[in-house]
């Protein structure tokens, strides 16, 4: 995946979402968009144009969520959100990605996750299980669901195979039974919890957030009353720059400038004293500011 971030003077090289080249100086300001090849037959799969988000200092007006959300309460700390497409923006594609039909808020949204992109999963019937770890419990991939079906114990976690930093998690799911489904984030080492962070729901109907310590020890962060998840989907988010985190639940702030401990690593899926059937799961970057 090749994406150029165009600054006002400078642009940036990435290269699977890692910058490899930045404030690389501008000789043309402007112009139209275009593809390339050199000695070679090559298929592209799809081109997205969109525009990169202003600063805060440059524009007030656009502070507020992680990339995914339009939550204006959220610390300037993460990212801040997407403006809406310009009349005339460009986001298009000749490969049947983007059609006419869609709105200008998919057109971003279907930007977005392809520029920003770090992991993504929905659960198709031939799911790649070779992206999973499973470190505790017992998992299984279903058509459109990867299903934790142990209903005792505590800290049932699959974990990705990569690691990451400063993103955004996004997972929705349902119980299937009990009330103790969410996320683990930044495991350092994937065969133990130790200095991780976790949020899921807890048997009292609230949504708990905290780190394991050096010992495995949980040392809770914070506690929210919600409703109880019943069986309907939630979608529940955690976006981490490094310094901090914040946790949404089906798109409504519930904490922010959460300490983090352990600042990068595995993500994962937990569940404990339940059966949870997590639906999709997407880990993206969080949106590129504007110089």
């Amino acid at each position: 995946e090749l994406a150029v971030l165009v600054h006002k003077q400078t642009y940036d090289i990435l290269v699977n979402g890692k910058v490899m080249q930045p404030d690389i100086p501008l000789q043309y300001v402007g112009g139209g968009v275009a593809l390339t090849t050199w000695f070679s037959s090559v298929a592209f799969d799809n081109v997205y144009v969109i525009p990169v988000v202003p600063s805060f200092a440059e524009s007030d007006s656009t502070a507020g969520a992680a990339m995914v959300t339009n939550t204006p309460e959220i610390s300037s700390a993460i990212s801040p959100a997407i403006p809406a497409m310009p009349a005339g923006g460009v986001a298009r594609s000749n490969f049947g990605k983007v059609t006419a039909d869609m709105t200008e808020t998919k057109v971003l949204s279907a930007a977005t996750t392809a520029l920003n992109g770090f992991f993504s999963e929905k659960f198709p019937d031939k799911a790649d299980q070779t992206r999973w770890i499973t470190s505790s419990g017992e998992w299984r991939f279903e058509a459109g669901a990867l299903v934790q079906q142990k209903p005792d114990g505590y800290d049932h976690n699959i974990l990705t195979v990569g690691q990451f930093s400063k993103f955004t998690l996004r997972t929705t799911f349902r119980h299937r039974q009990g009330s103790g489904g969410g996320v683990i984030f930044n495991l350092p080492d994937p065969t133990t919890k130790s200095n991780s962070h976790l949020v899921r729901y807890f048997e009292d109907d609230g949504l708990v957030w905290g780190y394991f310590d050096a010992k495995g020890v949980f040392v809770g962060q914070g506690h929210s009353p919600v409703a109880a998840p019943g069986d309907q989907p939630h979608t529940l988010q955690v976006s981490v720059d490094g310094a901090t985190y914040l946790v949404m639940l089906d798109n409504q702030l519930v904490a922010k400038n959460i300490p983090l401990l352990s600042k990068q690593g595995h993500i994962g899926l937990t569940a404990s004293q339940s059966i949870v059937a997590f639906e999709s799961v997407d880990v993206t970057a969080l949106a590129p500011v504007q110089k």
